[in-house]
């Protein structure tokens, strides 16, 4: 109970790693957004949707290199923090796990774009853009994330991803240069992990640890379910993009890619929060009953849904402006599309919150894999069917009806849950 209240205590831990957080993945949303607009104009709307088809179809290997340790790893290291010997163990393991994954995944990917057409005319695109998945390698987030110590990676995070925005700026200037946009952006992911090891090596002190088969199984194990949920959402979250690039022309690809980045930051501006209650209450809930982990959890819910919805509608009322203000000019499609997937502004947050905080946290990561695997099976199918209907909208609409039975699915198991807790 000391300890706990010891914990609970270090309020300016806590809120300081929301602001970190949210550095990254302001930075991760926002600053790409902000350079779309100069993209279109210099590289030309096909070009751009090329990338973004490529950036999506790649996506698909980053959940396959995480494996699900973004989530699995973070629970780890969070209720061990105190065990210098495991947590420099298991940042080996996960590390020289993700190295094995990587390096089947470049195979594959290689085997992809020489062998279907719809890649081979731009192999040289594809390549810059598979090799930015290193960073998820030796990018420990993760590791960080489960220490609740943001500050450096933060900083170096967010140094990469302004740097490739100042370099794309000055050096990207016609449609032959389109090239250098990946390269900018694996350039500085190298600045950013030569800091990071730095950092990991000097300032944290990990020291060299040749993981054993037992350590293998072990973070396969525990992470196999979390990897089998991120993958899934991972799908219908990113593949859209990519559904859209094979039904449709890349100039389309680029309308639809803009304005789910646009739901994407909308969706991200209580992320932070989320991300830095998931080890927070890991660590309480290893120490308390299931009524005072639910309790604590319902708590985070009511306020975290208000401010979701307020956001919703304010991306409703400004919709057309934000249009305008990326485009130069009013897009009726952007807008349409936009508004069609303002409903999973509010769903998408409280997925992940009921989802990753909630259920896993709560020991009901089976529940919440299969749901998730099975929603996503069912959007890949409306993918396909509205796509090939409607186009662009016929993914918005997607997008949308897969938040919403994903929400349904886990709202359901969370509550009841929270009445098997009340009556004991």
């Amino acid at each position: 109970m000391l300890n706990i209240i010891k914990y609970l205590s270090t309020r300016k831990v806590f809120l300081s790693n929301v602001l970190f957080l949210s550095i990254i993945q302001y930075s991760s949303y926002l600053l790409p957004l902000l350079v779309y607009p100069y993209l279109i104009t210099t590289i030309g709307a096909s070009n751009f949707g090329n990338i973004l088809f490529s950036q999506s179809f790649v996506a698909i290997f980053g959940f396959i290199i995480s494996y699900g340790f973004d989530l699995s790893g973070v629970k780890y290291v969070s209720i061990n923090r105190n065990n210098k010997k495991l947590i420099n163990n298991v940042f080996f393991t996960i590390t020289f796990i993700r190295f094995y994954l990587f390096l089947f995944c470049f195979v594959l990917f290689l085997f992809l774009i020489y062998n279907f057409s719809i890649f081979s005319d731009d192999i040289a695109l594809h390549v810059l853009t598979f090799m930015s998945l290193l960073e998820l390698i030796v990018f420990p987030r993760w590791f960080f994330q489960g220490l609740e110590k943001m500050k450096y990676i933060t900083i170096t995070f967010a140094s990469s991803k302004i740097i490739s925005t100042i370099l794309i700026f000055i050096f990207v200037n016609e449609p032959t240069d389109h090239l250098l946009v990946p390269l900018f952006y694996f350039i500085s992911i190298l600045l950013s992990i030569i800091v990071i090891l730095y950092i990991v090596f000097y300032d944290i002190k990990i020291k060299l640890y040749i993981p054993t088969l037992k350590d293998y199984k072990d973070q396969l194990i525990d992470g196999y379910r979390l990897f089998l949920a991120s993958l899934s959402v991972g799908i219908y979250l990113n593949a859209n993009v990519f559904l859209v690039g094979l039904f449709c022309s890349k100039e389309l690809v680029a309308f639809y890619g803009v304005a789910e980045k646009i739901i994407k930051v909308i969706q991200s501006i209580l992320k932070p929060v989320a991300d830095t209650l998931f080890p927070h209450i890991s660590f309480i809930n290893s120490r308390s009953s299931l009524k005072s982990s639910i309790m604590n959890i319902f708590k985070i819910l009511k306020p975290y849904s208000l401010l979701l919805l307020l956001v919703s509608f304010l991306l409703y009322l400004f919709s057309e402006f934000i249009v305008i203000f990326l485009f130069g000019e009013s897009n009726d499609e952007v807008i349409l599309i936009i508004n069609i997937m303002i409903l999973a502004t509010l769903l998408g947050p409280l997925n992940f919150l009921i989802g990753n905080v909630g259920l896993m946290n709560l020991n009901e990561t089976k529940y919440y894999s299969k749901s998730v695997v099975f929603v996503s099976s069912l959007s890949i199918i409306l993918n396909l069917i509205l796509i090939y209907n409607f186009l662009a909208i016929g993914a918005a609409i997607a997008y949308t009806i897969s938040e919403l039975l994903l929400f349904i699915l886990l709202y359901y198991k969370f509550h009841q849950i929270k009445m098997i807790a009340t009556n004991q």
